[in-house]
């Protein structure tokens, strides 16, 4: 099994998905277009778990240019490729769906002329949109699980409103995904963590809400940030926990490093 390269997400190693792979043959040359997704991950024949591509992984083990991922997540046919074609500048990148079930299938990959602040290429990341016909919630909360520990900035997309529903199906899946990785962190003294699985916390958080229609209550309205004040309202307050100056610590805030709410349209 080839080592795994670092870069991955600012310094963080690509080993989540490099660990399965195994050596293959030259499917592909060493360099990665630009602005050409490529699955990276497929879900099995009855979508209940995930496989790496083999061609996919192998190509990516030769790039050797470091990486900041940006993971875009969120429910299917929520506009996560309009999103991505919208950070291109290019409409014809991603595909836009017209189907009524999900057409994005596992994780996707893309290769940008963007550059992070550090000087890495920015890649984007799509993945399966959640809560798609006949997937189960496991399945949801495994995409979420690689987008939040691979990205170096995860974005949840979404449409029209923030609600309660929508806040508790989102803290469901941060919940399995920090559950996972406590899980895998925990491992026998002579076998070395990942970083990905040692750090304290997940990237920052931003939630992009497409076509945003709420009116905001005047108590969220002349704050300084109405939408990201509007979802503070709806988290949920881990238990016997304040931050520094006394304020409410919620599930979100102490998952991610940081949280905010941009409003589309």
């Amino acid at each position: 099994m080839p080592a795994a390269p670092r870069g991955w997400c600012h310094g963080t190693p690509m080993l989540f998905l490099l660990v399965l792979l195994q050596s293959s043959g030259n499917a592909f040359s060493s360099e990665v277009p630009f602005n050409v997704p490529f699955q990276v991950v497929r879900p099995t024949a009855n979508h209940t778990s995930m496989l790496p591509v083999p061609e996919a992984l192998t190509r990516l083990s030769r790039h050797a240019g470091s990486m900041s991922i940006v993971s875009v997540v969120g429910p299917y046919h929520s506009g996560k490729s309009f999103l991505l074609n919208a950070l291109l500048g290019d409409t014809q990148v991603f595909t836009i769906g017209r189907r009524t079930s999900p057409e994005t299938m596992g994780i996707w990959l893309c290769r940008t002329h963007l550059h992070a602040g550090d000087g890495s290429e920015v890649w984007l990341m799509d993945s399966e949109g959640f809560f798609g016909p006949g997937i189960a919630e496991s399945y949801d909360a495994k995409i979420f699980t690689i987008a939040s520990l691979l990205g170096g900035h995860l974005v949840y997309n979404t449409v029209k409103v923030i609600d309660q529903q929508a806040v508790n199906l989102l803290e469901m899946l941060a919940r399995r995904a920090q559950l996972f990785r406590t899980r895998s962190s925990t491992e026998p003294e002579n076998i070395e963590t990942p970083e990905f699985l040692s750090v304290r916390s997940f990237p920052p958080l931003t939630w992009v809400v497409e076509d945003f229609v709420q009116e905001l209550p005047e108590e969220h309205a002349s704050h300084e940030d109405p939408a990201t004040a509007w979802l503070r309202s709806y988290l949920t307050q881990v238990n016997g926990t304040a931050g520094p100056a006394g304020e409410e610590v919620h599930v979100l805030s102490r998952l991610y490093s940081d949280v905010k709410v941009k409003p589309l349209f």
